[in-house]
């Protein structure tokens, strides 16, 4: 038996047609509160122009016929002809009763309205439950003028592979993508928010290595009980130690070290430099005493200074 396929969206508000049931539903916050019996292409699905086929998809409820006219009122070309005729005449397949054109939204299903593919009733009443139209999803006069009085423009609607109950089953899914009245698809709230948790506690917990086993062990479902002993008890000082107002011994003992750790580095720092600086004077004191200064008189400066000058000018 082949796996009934799941829908990758959801229309919470609007309108469902399952082409494996064969059955149209009208939603409201994501519940079925009308279901009717309809038919789909006798050809199958597909949205290729001349196809005849239905097609899969988000689409919306581009513009409404029919409004006032009595049932099994015939259409063509969305316009009322004057002639009315009863359910299941022999030799009569037309467009009745109430049009609804559907527009496509997704890539695939983009040229829906060009192929004029509608929710309408049908003359050929008899064929409902069953594959039978040419593209178009057919209904019953009745049904089709209830439809047609609680739906707008713009209304969504989704056609569907699925059964109608494994796509009533995905409008529960929290994690699955919602189509919103204007047709962009966005996820929902829950998820965002799992995905914001998930990113907090990854920068909260960006430190140690201790911290770093313990966010593993929450990605990998690892009870805290079979952490090793280390990181628990690591984990209860800091929480112990991060309690506002108060200080525990062991905290107020590490702040002590660090800083006589501290003050210990500044006063070998400082004796480092002292003795470097004695070295330096040292050296200088030998340098100078070795060195005799030698007297130059003015007269001989004067004329090593012009010949510098004539230098570098050549």
């Amino acid at each position: 038996m082949q796996k009934d396929p799941t829908p990758t969206k959801v229309v919470k508000n609007g309108i469902v047609v399952s082409v494996k049931d064969q059955k149209l539903a009208l939603l409201r916050n994501g519940k079925a509160v009308r279901s009717y019996d309809i038919s789909t292409s006798k050809y199958g699905v597909g949205s290729r122009s001349g196809s005849y086929k239905t097609p899969r998809g988000v689409h919306a409820v581009a513009s409404k016929v029919g409004s006032g006219q009595p049932k099994g009122m015939v259409f063509e070309s969305c316009r009322p002809t004057g002639k009315v005729i009863r359910p299941n005449t022999p030799g009569h397949d037309q467009i009745v009763s109430r049009v609804m054109q559907l527009n496509g939204l997704e890539s695939g299903n983009r040229n829906s309205f060009s192929r004029r593919i509608y929710i309408h009733g049908t003359a050929e009443e008899s064929k409902i439950g069953t594959p039978a139209s040419y593209g178009c999803i057919r209904m019953r006069s009745d049904d089709v003028v209830e439809l047609y009085e609680l739906v707008a423009r713009g209304d969504m609607v989704t056609i569907e592979d699925c059964s109608l109950a494994t796509y009533l089953k995905a409008e529960k899914d929290p994690r699955m993508p919602i189509v919103r009245a204007d047709g962009s698809v966005v996820m929902p709230a829950s998820a965002d928010m799992a995905v914001q948790d998930v990113s907090m506690m990854a920068s909260a917990a960006s430190g140690s290595d201790e911290e770093a086993m313990v966010r593993k062990a929450i990605a990998d479902d690892t009870p805290v009980a079979e952490l090793p002993a280390k990181t628990k008890a690591g984990s209860k000082a800091r929480s112990a130690g991060s309690s506002p107002g108060r200080k525990t011994a062991g905290s107020r003992q590490l702040a002590s070290s660090r800083s006589s750790s501290s003050k210990s580095r500044t006063k070998a720092a400082s004796s480092r430099k002292g003795a470097s600086s004695k070295a330096l004077v040292k050296t200088s004191s030998r340098k100078g005493s070795s060195v005799k200064p030698k007297l130059v008189s003015r007269k001989s400066s004067l004329a090593a200074s012009r010949s510098s000058k004539s230098r570098s000018r050549g």
